[in-house]
Order: C-alpha cells, then sequence, then structure tokens
C-alpha cells in the first residue's frame, strides 16, 4: 500500500487507509481483526517504552461482522445474566453438604465464566495444579497444558470451597487430588464426571431463566467459556489477549469474538 514508511512514524490516518486496503483485498473480517490487533500490541509496547506519545491503531478496528449472532459458537451471556447467576445460588446454608454444593457451583462457573475453562478442563483441574501464593492455575488443555493467573475474586472462591471440604489425600486419582468432587451418595468424594459438571450448570442455568427445563443441547457450560472469550474482547478489542487466555492454538478459532 505505502512505501517507505517506517512504523513508528506513522499516524492514525495511515492505518486508516491500510485497514481499507485489507478491506479492499476483501479479506475475511476477522483476518483483518487479527492484523489490527497484532498492530496494536506492537504500537502499545512502543508507547509504554516511550517511543511514541499515543497508539495511532486506537479506534481503527475491522468492519463490523453482519448476523455475527448466528455464527456458530459466538453466543454468550451478558453481563448482568452472569452476576444473577452467581445471585441465584445462596451464599450459606445450615446443611453441609448444601454450603459445600452452592460454594462447588460458583467455583465452576467462576472458571467457566471468567477464566474461561472448558468442561474438561474443570474436570481435570487437581489442588496441586493450584499456587494460592502465587496465584497461578495450572489448566489441563486440549492437547496442551497452559498456567493462568485468576482473578483474586475467583482464587478466594476456590480457596473457601476447598477448605470447606477438607480434603483428603485418599481422594487421589490418576490426576492428583480432584478439586471438584461428587456429592452423590455412590461417588461421594471422586473426581466430578463432565457429564454432572454439565448437569450444575444446566441446573442453575435453568434456575436462572438462561436456559429452559427440558433443553439437552448441552451448551451451558460452552456458553459460559464464549462469555468470557466475548467479554474480554469487549474489554481489550485485541484478539491477541482473548487467545492467550482461552488457550487456543489456531488464531482463527478466536476470531468468532
Amino acid at each position: 500500500m505505502t512505501e517507505g514508511l517506517q512504523p513508528l512514524n506513522v499516524d492514525k490516518n495511515i492505518l486508516i487507509e491500510y485497514r481499507n486496503y485489507l478491506v479492499s483485498l476483501k479479506l475475511e473480517i476477522p483476518t483483518i481483526a487479527l492484523k489490527l490487533s497484532a498492530l496494536r500490541r506492537f504500537y502499545e509496547i512502543a508507547l509504554s517504552r516511550k517511543i511514541i506519545p499515543e497508539n495511532p491503531v486506537l479506534g481503527v478496528k475491522a468492519p463490523k461482522q453482519r448476523k455475527a449472532a448466528n455464527i456458530e459458537g459466538a453466543k454468550y451471556i451478558s453481563v448482568e445474566q452472569l452476576e444473577n447467576l452467581f445471585h441465584i445460588i445462596p451464599e450459606h446454608s445450615e446443611i453441609a453438604k448444601e454450603q459445600e454444593e452452592f460454594l462447588r457451583a460458583k467455583s465452576l462457573i467462576a472458571l467457566m465464566g471468567l477464566q474461561g475453562l472448558r468442561t474438561v478442563e474443570t474436570h481435570r483441574l487437581s489442588c496441586e495444579d493450584i499456587d494460592f501464593s502465587k496465584g497461578l492455575v495450572l489448566v489441563k488443555g486440549k492437547g496442551r497444558d497452559r498456567y493462568i493467573a485468576p482473578r483474586e475474586d475467583v482464587l478466594n472462591l476456590l480457596k473457601t470451597y476447598l477448605d470447606l471440604r477438607q480434603l483428603s489425600c485418599e481422594a487421589k486419582d490418576t490426576l492428583g487430588t480432584p478439586v471438584f468432587t461428587s456429592l452423590s451418595n455412590n461417588n461421594t468424594g471422586k473426581r466430578l464426571s463432565r457429564c454432572a459438571i454439565r448437569d450444575v450448570i444446566d441446573y442453575w442455568f435453568i434456575c436462572a431463566g438462561i436456559k429452559e427445563k427440558g433443553d439437552h443441547s448441552g451448551r451451558s457450560c460452552h456458553l459460559l467459556r464464549h462469555t468470557t472469550g466475548a467479554l474480554l474482547y469487549q474489554a481489550t478489542h485485541d484478539l491477541l489477549v482473548v487467545q492467550k487466555e482461552l488457550g487456543h492454538v489456531d488464531p482463527k478459532t478466536t476470531s468468532k469474538y
């Protein structure tokens, strides 16, 4: 598009021209968004080192995706719905088993809806994977593992839940000491299965009016993961941040947001 320009000397108008050039090439909108996101990160670093006075990419966005709500997997719940989901789960119960059940549900929703963990990642999560002193959690993902630094309130919720459970080394399995365990009579103390995790989330989705009773689509858990991605992108407009948080290997997977 332009020759002889130094990257640190371009202004917003030139970057708008670049965006329009990408559009003229008839590139997919997610591809354009990824290119602008990479540029935005480059100039953020330059700005943080006081090499440039401002980030010229701010406000330069990819064209809007038409009918985005129809893209498979792009649906998510709103901040208000997420807040209500936490609110309807009681804070306290005089019955110890109920109290553990409530804290377990809130911890699952927090990890999925605020940190973007998959169902299988919450299922695999073990106590040995959580370092409360460093504020880090090892997530055993699809094909590869990654570390995340959860929000302070999410870590506090997990700690409260685990303290209540009074963990025993006898609960260990091949993955370690499970974080989320069953409360059913036949499986008490054993690692909560993926199906059981979905049942927990489905139950509270129905209570919150997010999902109808009898809906067996199984989308509740992934709606929470999509919520993390969508809200994070709305806050940062940076697909690279979303990709890292959700642990996507392929940036095309992140482009749905």
